[in-house]
C-alpha cells in the first residue's frame, strides 16, 4: 500500500466526521444535542416532582368546628403536574432518537460508524497523514507532540518535520493503539442494542413489541363498596446510568482523537453550566428551591464530567471559585 493510500484513511474519517460544511451535520452536533436533552431532563423531572407536591386523590372538608364532613375522590392537580407528564414523555423520545442517531455504526456520519471505522486504523496511517497529506509538503504536528515540539525549537535541534515526527512515532504510535482499544472496547459492547433497541421496539414501531404497558390491577374499598381500579404503566425506559457510561466513554474516544486531529473540537455554547440550569427552570412559573436545582446542576457534572469537558461545558467561574474553596 502506498504513503498515499494509508493516510487517505485519516482524511477520509476527518470530512466525514469533522467535516465544515454548514449545510450538514457532524459528530459534535449529535453529542452536543443529546447532553443538552440530558440537562432539559433534568430540569423537567424536578419541575414536575415539585409541581405533584399538592397532587392528590383526596380532598376533605371540614365544618367550622374542624369536623370532617365530607370526603370527595378526584385528582386535584393545582400545579398541573398532570400536563407536564406527557410534556416530558414526549421529550424523552426526542432525547431517545437523537441517542439513537448518534450510536448508529451503519449511517455515513453518525458516531457508531466513526467508532467502527477507528478500528481499522494503524499508527502508520496518522504517522503518514502528518508526513504526506498537505499538498505544499508541510508536516502536520499533532497536539499530542505540542509539548515535544516547542521543546524541539527552543533547543533548535534542527529536525526537519518529517524527521521530529520520525523521532517521536513512537509515542503516535502508543496513542493510536489506545485509542483503537477503547474504540473497540466501546464497540463490543453494542450501545445500540442495550440502550437504544428496546424502547425503539416500544415507541418507534407498532408491531415490534406490541404490549406497550404493563397492566396492574387492583381493589380499593369505600364503605360497603369495592372498587376495581386498573393502571397502566409504560414498559419503556431510559436507562440514565447505562447513557451516561456510554457518551462518556464515547468523549473520551473523541479527547484521544483530537491529540491526533486538532478539529476534533466540541466547544460551542458560551453559557456556563449553571447558568443555562438556571435559566431552563425559570422558564417554568413554579419555583423550585435552590438546593434542587442546585442538585441537578451538580447530578450532571458528577456523572458527565468527561462529557461536559469535551464540549467545554463548565459552571461559572464565580461557582467555580467558591466550590474550590469549599473542597
Amino acid at each position: 500500500m502506498s504513503q498515499k493510500e494509508t493516510f487517505r484513511k485519516v482524511i477520509v474519517i476527518n470530512e466525514e466526521f469533522f467535516g465544515e460544511d454548514k449545510s450538514r451535520t457532524y459528530l459534535k452536533h449529535d453529542f452536543r444535542r443529546v447532553i443538552e436533552s440530558i440537562a432539559q431532563r433534568e430540569v423537567l423531572i424536578r419541575v414536575v416532582i415539585e409541581c405533584s407536591k399538592k397532587r392528590h386523590s383526596k380532598k376533605e372538608t371540614k365544618d367550622e368546628n374542624g369536623n370532617v364532613v365530607s370526603i370527595a375522590y378526584g385528582d386535584y392537580d393545582e400545579d398541573n403536574a398532570g400536563f407536564l407528564y406527557p410534556i416530558i414523555k414526549n421529550h424523552e423520545l426526542g432525547l431517545m432518537i437523537d441517542l439513537r442517531l448518534l450510536l448508529n455504526v451503519k449511517e455515513k456520519g453518525a458516531g457508531g460508524k466513526f467508532v467502527k471505522d477507528l478500528l481499522s486504523l494503524k499508527p502508520e496511517n496518522f504517522i503518514n497523514y502528518f508526513k504526506f497529506s498537505k499538498d505544499n509538503g508541510a508536516t502536520i504536528i499533532p497536539h499530542l507532540l505540542n509539548a515535544e515540539f516547542m521543546a524541539s525549537r527552543k533547543a533548535e535541534e534542527g529536525l526537519s518535520g518529517n524527521d521530529f515526527i520520525d523521532k517521536h512515532s513512537k509515542k503516535i504510535e502508543q496513542s493510536v493503539n489506545e485509542l483503537v482499544a477503547k474504540a473497540r472496547k466501546f464497540n463490543d459492547k453494542n450501545y445500540p442494542k442495550m440502550l437504544v433497541k428496546d424502547y425503539e421496539a416500544l415507541k418507534f414501531h407498532k408491531d415490534n413489541q406490541p404490549e406497550k404497558y404493563e397492566i396492574i390491577e387492583s381493589k380499593e374499598g369505600l364503605g360497603g363498596f369495592t372498587f376495581n381500579t386498573t393502571t397502566r404503566r409504560d414498559k419503556s425506559k431510559i436507562e440514565s446510568q447505562k447513557i451516561t457510561e456510554a457518551l462518556n466513554e464515547f468523549a473520551e474516544i473523541i479527547g484521544l482523537y483530537g491529540l491526533l486531529y486538532g478539529r476534533a473540537d466540541f466547544h460551542g455554547t458560551n453559557w456556563p453550566l449553571d447558568a443555562y440550569m438556571e435559566r431552563s427552570f425559570s422558564l417554568f412559573s413554579k419555583e423550585v428551591p435552590e438546593d434542587i436545582r442546585k442538585e441537578a446542576t451538580d447530578n450532571l457534572v458528577k456523572y458527565l464530567k468527561p462529557s461536559l469537558n469535551l464540549m467545554g461545558w463548565r459552571i461559572s467561574d464565580t461557582k467555580a471559585n467558591n466550590k474550590s474553596k469549599e473542597d
